[in-house]
């Protein structure tokens, strides 16, 4: 969650127009979760992503990039936990949404419509893949905003690699 917090010298953080908020307003938040079993089979190598949920940004807060920084922050969580994607399902027909997500570098994986849900878009993302590299959020206690993280590869177990590489194209 990003709370509005006021600095030291007065000002508030976040930027923009925010008088419509309160010292203390909620401005975005976004969730983790499981693997989405209706949607993500074995053959996705799920082990491999962490599955972004729910992200909401306060109507009165829009404009600040804040859904985007969280998944920056959330992409970079991803890398530092060695995993290889950022996945997303969104309701299939709402294609604005699948647009913004596309411009902050998601592909289109598939489409799926089980009968009982009206999500199924599916995309992902690079762990590590930042949208916005100067307006960085921090990840982790005692993270540095500004801190590079280099994407480590994603092992299933210890003795196998599965033909994955590090970043700069040698075994892991």
């Amino acid at each position: 969650m990003l709370r509005q917090r006021h600095r030291a010298d007065g000002t508030r953080g976040l930027g923009g127009t925010e008088d419509q908020l309160t010292p203390d307003a909620l401005l975005a938040t976004v969730s983790r979760g499981p693997v989405d079993r209706d949607f993500w089979t074995d053959a996705d190598r799920p082990e491999t992503a962490l599955y972004l949920y729910k992200l909401i940004v306060a109507r009165a807060a829009s404009g600040r990039q804040l859904g985007t920084r969280l998944i920056d922050w959330m992409s970079r969580l991803a890398a530092l936990e060695g995993r290889t994607w950022v996945r997303i399902d969104t309701w299939r027909t709402n294609t604005g949404l699948h647009d913004y997500y596309e411009r902050l570098g998601f592909q289109h994986v598939r489409t799926e419509a089980p009968s009982h849900r009206r999500s199924g878009w599916l995309a992902q993302r690079r762990a590590g893949e930042v949208a916005l590299p100067d307006d960085l959020l921090p990840v982790g206690p005692d993270a540095d905003a500004t801190a590079v993280v280099k994407v480590p590869s994603q092992r299933t177990d210890a003795a196998s690699t599965d033909g994955l590489t590090s970043g700069d194209g040698t075994a892991p």
